[in-house]
């Protein structure tokens, strides 16, 4: 029997454009009253979110004369405007780009050019990087910047970021050593080849989607309580690569949330609620899915592990370290404490230290080129490797849920650009593809 305690299970308008991609969902008609409102690569035009072009070679129509030396450029807010000319109020202000601190000015006097040559204020404390938003800490200079230890840890930001280390580190065994040393998050670019409707369906899927994952489990032996009917609903950022006839996909958690549900759905009192920490959900692994094959009648991913707050040399098979035997455990999150820290509220309060697993495969229905959706077939299992409050220490254990129908995935395309928040904000409208519902519905469409 596998054991776990409240497993978080994780795991503007526009035409066809030069990274190969097709407007992605939701942007086209985007009503807005600012450049703000409608993202990087987008401008608001007449009330709506709309782009003049991807690069500037898309502004040669717009030359005087086609044949001399260009004079227009495509803009970070995809407008064709003269050489030199800032245009990036699409931007938030932590992404506005800039190479001297007289770049920043314009929003205030606080603000300076950060080592990721973004703009960012000044701090004294990591708790001054707030209005940034996540993915932020106090650097050593005094400015707010994205920090790292890998490039996973800057995918919060898009897949276009990665992780800027000294020469000769690598990054992933960096970030599982105890003292790892911290980089700077820098933007790069991404982009994919142009497609068109007669492409192998594995080309056109190619691209950054967002992803709604939902898993329900039942944990018994839980103290007080005895046992939890308890659904773990993530978000997470996708980058899907074309490999042959099939696609790779590596995964970017975003945010989890744990409820706990009852069997007929009415409104169930939260005497018990686990929460995963930012630092917590930052630290894992990303989840690396491949298909051999993909198809339009659907495909189904190869097996995946998804192994936390351990390091295993056979990471789907060997036992995991318990409270009892610490030997295997991987502070992963870095906080001082075996595995990974998650916080429990409730009628027991505590910190509580666990290693989990997940190994899984999902069967893929492809609802449209942008919209995919499908069962997950998982088996989950945990240990408790230690706690705040001593009552948190048990042997308590779970088992995937008996309504199947409440563990699925759905996936929709997004703009190369997209990031962890646009995801996050997503899954927290009233409806929509990435809105979790408790029962999957395989004749669901867009």
């Amino acid at each position: 029997m596998k054991r776990a305690f409240l497993l978080a299970v994780v795991f503007a308008a526009c035409s066809p454009v030069d990274d190969g991609q097709p407007p992605p969902v939701g942007t086209s008609g985007t009503t807005c009253t600012g450049d703000l409102e409608c993202g990087e690569g987008r401008h608001c035009a007449a009330g709506l979110c709309a782009i003049d072009c991807t690069s500037s070679k898309d502004c040669t129509f717009l030359e005087p004369d086609p044949k001399a030396t260009p004079t227009l450029a495509c803009s970070a807010c995809g407008r064709c405007l003269p050489k030199g000319l800032r245009d990036d109020g699409c931007l938030a202000p932590g992404d506005r780009p800039c190479s001297v601190e007289a770049d920043c000015a314009s929003l205030g006097a606080k603000w300076a050019c950060s080592a990721s040559n973004t703009c960012a204020p000044r701090c004294t404390a990591t708790s001054g990087c707030g209005e940034l938003g996540r993915g932020f800490s106090c650097g050593d200079a005094g400015v707010c910047e994205r920090r790292c230890t890998r490039d996973a840890e800057c995918w919060f930001h898009g897949f276009k970021w990665s992780c800027a280390l000294p020469a000769g580190v690598d990054g992933e065994a960096n970030a599982r050593s105890a003292t790892p040393i911290v980089g700077t998050c820098k933007a790069g670019s991404l982009s994919y080849p142009v497609v068109t409707k007669t492409d192998p369906l594995a080309a056109r899927l190619a691209g950054v989607w967002g992803m709604m994952l939902s898993a329900a489990v039942k944990t018994n032996d839980i103290p007080v309580l005895t046992s939890v009917d308890t659904v773990s609903v993530s978000h997470l950022l996708v980058r899907v690569d074309r490999d042959g006839e099939g696609v790779r996909m590596a995964v970017k958690l975003c945010t989890a949330k744990l409820t706990n549900f009852e069997l007929d759905d009415t409104e169930k009192i939260q005497l018990f609620k686990v929460a995963l920490p930012d630092r917590n959900l930052d630290a894992i692994d990303p989840m690396r899915m491949l298909v051999a094959k993909v198809d339009a009648a659907g495909f189904t991913t190869a097996p995946f592990v998804d192994l936390r707050g351990a390091t295993l040399a056979d990471p789907a098979n060997d036992p995991l370290p318990t409270y009892k035997d610490l030997g295997k455990q991987r502070d992963q999150d870095h906080d001082g404490f075996p595995g990974l820290t998650s916080n429990v509220s409730g009628v027991l309060t505590g910190n509580l230290y666990q290693a989990q697993r997940l190994k899984g495969t999902i069967s893929f229905s492809v609802v449209a080129d942008d919209h995919l959706q499908g069962p997950l077939d998982c088996v989950q299992d945990q240990a408790v490797l230690g706690a705040t409050n001593p009552q948190l220490v048990n042997d308590s254990y779970s088992v995937t849920h008996a309504q199947k129908d409440r563990t699925y995935v759905r996936m929709v395309r997004l703009r190369t650009e997209a990031t962890c928040t646009e995801v996050m904000r997503l899954g927290e409208q009233e409806t929509g593809w990435l809105v979790h519902v408790p029962h999957y519905d395989p004749g669901k469409k867009p």
